[in-house]
């Protein structure tokens, strides 16, 4: 095995997050509710018009992130979410354009009519940014109520999008009938103060704990100065704590999130002032924390990504290349040779990478929970990269260790939308010459009583994915392993026969299996506990790491997963010639045994 001991660590963060001040703020903070608009655009801007243009001139100039950033940061804020006000179409995706460029907007809400038949595909085209994470429709005459307007919301739903809404009426009915789609309603749902005192309390109180009884439901604590019913709006929280302390009240700590309304927010007050009263709010309760209004709910809100940790941790030596994708759980995303960019790691999606994922409990339907058709019925699954939604795991550790690199995670439910496992995954990843060394540590903690306990299901130790262009299968299958006797080259088994390569009964014999391109170079996985694998490939072969085709193969092996189960198991990833993988293998074998 060729061991060099010349390996860096890299962290790569968002610029915008090591460049950014934050005062005598702990945490990063987002403004869940802001606009961009650019009046050279023509027309783009006609939400404006029935605003009196002479007294307030200054909103009719372009309003983009400079100026935003502007007027937030000396208030901590560095991160937006932005919210489209036009009705036009094409505004969008001026939108969206807007936001990919930009390392300050985290995600962006669109305003498209569910009834128009641009609807579905504007969806699936704005869906190519993995920013857009909502649709606030506001269209004059939109009715709610309509079967036809109902049944369309439930694009957003299949497509794991976010409805935001600027009224209460209509919530309850939407949200008992799509109850695994996130719902946010705007600007406090249209509750008002007139003095310092709730207008029609007794009603507005009762629609908002209707609506908060569904837990899919979310309020924006926004455009605080706008509902006060002053022109110059009040600068104390004395007067806007009767509106606050009922959507707290009814929505708890947990659904409550800030968003500005910037630029319009400066009709009747200044940005600053209205962060202050929040901010003097959460000092007076207990139960409410800036962390959780500024940051943490706009995130679980959206399911944004946390702007504060880096996208990658990286090793390398003279031989190989190695990332962990720490938005994504801090699976292993990229394995390359040193000297050359080429990802031989599939990450097509949440499925693929080379991760942990375990199976315990009984198999069961759970579609009324928001468990995809396609994966129902199904197993408790954590899995370290995400959902079959793209929901993310959250990470909550990384760090170096020498030349290790260690990550925390808490991982996803793979059937079901946006649930997180009740469980921990942890994993120690080391690079040594051309072979990977990782550790692996799952911590059972649940508490539920649906899936049953003492249920025995092969686990993939691990799953991995490598690309399609890898496209041929070796191994070992004969009785005399670790001889060097010929290695064997099954046909490699296609998906759409139904299933992946069963390779059962110990027929592995040495324990590893390797995908390997025509010149006989690839990448080989080690699992020195089983001799039973699953390999195949999906779709053809040639392709890349972020094309859907991809080889795979998982070394398996018997557990049972109970709710307090703690189970560890280490595996290695060799690349390389075909012969110096197996000779790398032998050579582990051999330190393995004195270990």
């Amino acid at each position: 095995m060729t061991i060099n001991l010349k390996i860096y660590v890299v962290f790569i963060s968002l610029l915008a997050f090591t460049k950014a001040s934050y005062g005598q703020h702990k945490t990063a903070r987002i403004d869940a509710h802001i606009h961009f608009y650019d009046t050279n655009r023509d027309s783009s801007y006609a939400f404006l018009n029935n605003k009196k243009k002479e007294s307030n001139h200054d909103l009719f100039r372009p309003h983009l992130q400079k100026d935003f950033l502007e007027v937030a940061n000396s208030s901590g804020f560095n991160y937006a979410y932005l919210v489209e006000a036009s009705s036009r179409r094409e505004d969008n995706f001026w939108l969206s354009k807007i936001a990919s460029e930009s390392d300050n907007i985290l995600g962006f809400t669109v305003n498209l009519n569910p009834l128009d038949a641009n609807f579905k595909s504007d969806l699936d085209a704005l869906k190519k940014n993995t920013r857009f994470r909502g649709v606030r429709p506001r269209y004059k005459g939109l009715d709610f109520s309509n079967p036809e307007v109902l049944k369309q919301l439930r694009e957003l739903d299949k497509r794991n999008l976010v409805l935001e809404m600027n009224g209460l009426k209509h919530v309850a009915t939407i949200a008992k009938k799509y109850p695994n789609m996130h719902i946010v309603v705007n600007h406090f749902g249209g509750g008002k103060l007139k003095n310092g005192v709730l207008q029609n309390e007794e009603n507005y109180k009762k629609a908002l704990q209707k609506v908060a009884s569904f837990p899919n439901v979310f309020m924006k604590i926004s455009a605080l100065h706008t509902l006060s019913g002053k022109n110059n709006a009040p600068k104390k929280l004395k007067y806007y704590k009767p509106l606050l302390d009922a959507n707290l009240e009814a929505f708890g700590p947990n659904r409550l999130l800030f968003g500005s309304n910037w630029p319009l927010s400066s009709l009747r007050g200044t940005y600053n002032n209205a962060v202050q009263i929040l901010e003097k709010y959460c000092k007076t309760r207990n139960d409410l924390s800036e962390e959780q209004l500024f940051f943490n709910n706009v995130r679980k809100a959206y399911g944004l990504i946390n702007p504060t940790i880096p996208t990658f941790m990286e090793l390398g030596n003279d031989e190989l290349r190695l990332k962990l994708d720490l938005r994504r759980g801090g699976a292993i995303a990229y394995i390359s040779k040193s000297d050359v960019d080429r990802n031989i790691v599939n990450v097509h999606d949440e499925g693929r990478y080379i991760q942990q994922s375990y199976y315990g409990g009984n198999i069961i339907n759970r579609q009324n929970e928001g468990q995809k058709k396609a994966w129902s019925p199904w197993s408790w699954n954590p899995i370290q990269v995400g959902d079959c939604y793209r929901n993310r795991a959250e990470i909550l550790e990384y760090k170096q260790e020498g030349n290790t690199l260690y990550v925390k995670c808490i991982p996803m439910l793979w059937d079901m939308k946006n649930k997180a496992a009740e469980a921990i995954m942890e994993q120690w990843t080391t690079l040594e010459g051309n072979v990977i060394k990782v550790q692996n540590k799952l911590t059972c903690h649940r508490t539920d009583s649906i899936y049953g306990e003492g249920k025995t299901h092969n686990q993939e130790l691990p799953a991995v994915y490598p690309i399609s262009a890898l496209n041929n299968l070796y191994s070992y299958f004969g009785d005399k392993p670790f001889t060097g006797e010929p290695l064997d080259n099954p046909k490699v088994v296609n998906l759409r026969s139904g299933f992946w390569g069963k390779y059962k009964n110990n027929m592995v014999t040495e324990s590893w299996m390797a995908f390997v391109n025509d010149d006989l170079w690839g990448m080989g996985v080690y699992s020195p506990k089983c001799a039973n694998f699953l390999a195949g490939m999906a779709k053809d072969p040639g392709y890349e790491a972020y094309d859907s085709a991809t080889s795979y193969m998982a070394p398996i092996h018997p557990a049972t997963l109970n709710k307090n189960t703690v189970y560890e198991f280490d595996y290695y990833l060799i690349v390389g010639e075909l012969n110096d993988i197996r000779n790398d293998i032998y050579d582990l074998k051999k330190s393995i045994k004195t270990e």
